[in-house]
């Protein structure tokens, strides 16, 4: 299967351009699929000549009423419906250039060289691998799947998150709460509970 590596970014300070490059050369290091960078801040040309293909986005799109965030007490501006609008171009880009699947990392994803084997050797077999996160999500930060089911997935069902209006989902919804039931209200994957195995880190928290 002709796969690729996406990697998704807002690299807007020194910080998180260190952990950027530490993951990218790490990847170069170990691995010889392509790697696709998406950002929707601008991407240093550090990075663009260590990625084989580059994509800056100027937007970094919240929903219709710029939705705020609520969790453990603290407060934050919605961008998950930027992050899986990062994660749609770069999946239309990946398809644009042939690969027919991709492992997608967040830029801040960190992987041991042996569960990044493990991860390509499983993905040979076009196998969704994917991640729990929470009581009723799955991770937007890691996982891999064909190119045309997540273009498929985010396509279809993307506008109900810009307008905070997914059926059924419930007004409180988070990305990786949105990413679960997208990927179900297309019917690709009726069951979402055999949660990859394949064990990694975030370098910055969320929340």
């Amino acid at each position: 299967m002709n796969s690729c590596i996406l990697i998704t970014s807002h690299l807007n300070n020194d910080a998180k351009i260190k952990i950027a490059l530490d993951q990218l050369k790490f990847l170069k290091e170990n691995t010889n699929l392509p790697i696709i960078y998406v950002g929707n801040y601008v991407l240093p040309t550090s990075i663009q000549e260590l990625a084989d293909y580059s994509l800056c986005i100027k937007e970094n799109p919240t929903t219709i009423s710029n939705r705020t965030l609520y969790w453990n007490g603290r407060q934050s501006m919605d961008y998950g419906y930027a992050h899986l609008h990062q994660q749609l171009l770069g999946a239309s880009l990946a398809r644009a250039y042939k690969f027919e699947y991709l492992h997608h990392l967040n830029y801040d994803v960190i992987l041991e060289k042996e569960h990044l084997n493990q991860l390509i050797e499983v993905g040979n077999t076009g196998e969704f691998q994917y991640h729990k996160w929470g009581a009723n999500g799955i991770s937007t930060a890691k996982y891999s799947i064909k190119s045309s089911e997540l273009t498929l997935v985010l396509n279809t069902t993307l506008h109900y998150y810009y307008n905070e209006n997914p059926p059924n989902l419930g007004g409180g919804f988070i990305a990786e709460s949105f990413f679960k039931w997208a990927v179900k209200h297309t019917g690709l994957y009726e069951s979402l509970e055999d949660f990859s195995n394949i064990p990694h880190k975030l370098a910055v928290q969320s929340w």
